[in-house]
């Protein structure tokens, strides 16, 4: 693997979290998870050296799209892989994605959330991403759990992650200093509407701003930003969404993930009622 990577002028960067996959059998894991039907079209974010395309086409996941920023292995790519897998020199962050509903990928140990959250608004359907064991304990994590959080919340409102397998650092080079996992995704719900994903992501920035103390003394300055922060309003507001009524004794996690979208779609109600 270094002498391959040598030989293409690459030296992997941690900044960028560049850690290649190896072990074929993680990547046919990969592949048989993804539960995209023949003849579907599939999106692998991030190429890399080919371990997990070679392994997607050996399980007939065609046609193939592969995407990959970096020039020097597009064009590795391009020689090795199959003639009808296609390869498209783009960053999946900013690049257009392709038209697919079924998506997998070794993500970036850094940034691989924001990928995540990119291909959740392109309305995918299913996916199998291998990414750092602690994101995917975030993912997946439960109301009242310590990994809980925005982004928990953020993806459980339209889905479901299932764990899969963890990933040994042997199974990467250079080897990371923690271990990976392989995760399902599935979509359970539609995707949110633009608007009101604008509002959600505004409230649980600021909800989960200072996820030690407890709502009663941060969430009437989140609302602030709508203009909903007298003690009336706020009531009204909250029993709107169907909070519990202890919530200004409760910390952000112990709020599950239809509460919070039900308040984000009152604060929109307002907002259209007011403008």
């Amino acid at each position: 693997m270094e002498a391959l990577l040598g030989a293409l002028g690459l030296v992997p960067r941690r900044s960028q979290g560049q850690n290649f996959l190896l072990d074929p059998a993680v990547a046919r894991t990969a592949a048989k998870l993804l539960p995209a039907p023949r003849g579907t079209p599939v999106v692998e974010i991030g190429g890399g050296l080919g371990a997990l395309s070679y392994a997607l086409v050996e399980a007939g996941c065609e046609p193939l799209t592969v995407i990959e920023r970096d020039p020097r292995l597009a064009a590795f790519l391009e020689t090795n892989l199959p003639h009808r897998v296609r390869v498209v020199r783009e960053d999946a962050l900013t690049g257009p994605l392709p038209d697919a509903r079924y998506f997998t990928g070794n993500l970036p140990f850094r940034g691989a959330t924001e990928i995540l959250l990119r291909l959740l608004g392109s309305g995918m359907e299913a996916g199998v991403f291998l990414v750092q064991e602690e994101v995917a304990d975030r993912l997946g994590a439960s109301p009242g759990s310590r990994e809980y959080g925005r982004l928990t919340v953020r993806f459980a409102l339209e889905g479901r992650f299932s764990p899969g397998p963890p990933v040994p650092s042997s199974a990467f080079y250079p080897p990371p200093r923690v271990r990976g996992r392989l995760l399902l995704w599935r979509r359970e719900h539609p995707t949110l509407p633009g608007p009101l994903e604008g509002v959600l992501e505004r409230l649980l920035l600021g909800a989960f701003a200072h996820r030690r103390k407890m709502l009663g003394g941060t969430l009437p300055g989140v609302l602030r930003l709508w203009g909903r922060a007298s003690p009336e309003g706020l009531k009204a507001l909250l029993a709107q969404g169907g909070w519990p009524k202890d919530w200004p004794r409760r910390r952000p996690e112990e709020i599950p993930p239809e509460a919070y979208r039900a308040l984000a779609e009152a604060l929109l109600a307002g907002a259209g009622a007011s403008g």
